[in-house]
C-alpha cells in the first residue's frame, strides 16, 4: 500500500460522504481538457471511524479499502486541486489476470495490490462499434492505470474479499 500512499501524498481529501461502515474522501483533480465524461476525482474509501478528520492526506486517515481515479459529473463541488503523477516514485508493470464487460484485473507482482480498470461504455473501436471487453493492454505498468481515470485498487489481504469500491460510487 506504501507505493501508493507515494503517488497520492501531496494532495488533500475531503470526506464526501458516510455510508456507515465506509467513509468517503475524495479530491476533485485540477484538469484543463473539459472532458465531456466528467470531472476527474480521486476517491479514497476507508473503514468507518469516528476519529478520522472531515479533511487530510492519504497518511492521516488509516489503512484505506480502495483508491480510485475516476471521471465523475461534478460530485460533491469540491474545489480542483492540483495533481501530477510524479517522477522517480515506482512503477510497476502488471499482468491482467482476468477481464469481463465490466473490466480488467491486474496484478502486480511483489504488491499486494489487485487493480481493476472499468470498461469505458461509451469507448468506440476503429471500425466505430462499441468496444467489447478487450479495452486495456494485457499487460500495464501503474501509472498507465492510474491515468485512465477508470482505475480502481485494492489492498489484497488474505482475510479480505477483493474490492467492490467501485459500485459505491
Amino acid at each position: 500500500m506504501e507505493i501508493v500512499n507515494n503517488y497520492f501524498s501531496d494532495i488533500i481529501f475531503t470526506q464526501v460522504e458516510n455510508q456507515g461502515d465506509v467513509l468517503i474522501y475524495a479530491v476533485r483533480v485540477l484538469d484543463n481538457t473539459h472532458s465531456n465524461k466528467g470531472h476527474k476525482y480521486i476517491v479514497l474509501t476507508v473503514p468507518f471511524s469516528a476519529n478520522l478528520p472531515l479533511q487530510g492526506n492519504i497518511y492521516s486517515l488509516g489503512r484505506w479499502r480502495s483508491v480510485q481515479t475516476r471521471y465523475i459529473p461534478n460530485y460533491h463541488n469540491l474545489k480542483p486541486q492540483k495533481f501530477f503523477l510524479r517522477d522517480g516514485l515506482p512503477n510497476p508493470r502488471m499482468k491482467q489476470i482476468s477481464r469481463d464487460v465490466k473490466g480488467a484485473h491486474y496484478r502486480v507482482e511483489g504488491f499486494p495490490l489487485e487493480i481493476f480498470l472499468l470498461n469505458d461504455p461509451n469507448k468506440k473501436d476503429c471500425t466505430g462499434k462499441q468496444c467489447s471487453i478487450s479495452q486495456y493492454y494485457p499487460t500495464m505498468n501503474l501509472t498507465a492505470c492510474l491515468s485512465t481515470y477508470h482505475c480502481v485498487i485494492s489492498p489484497i489481504i488474505a482475510t479480505q474479499p477483493i474490492s467492490d469500491d467501485y459500485e459505491l460510487l
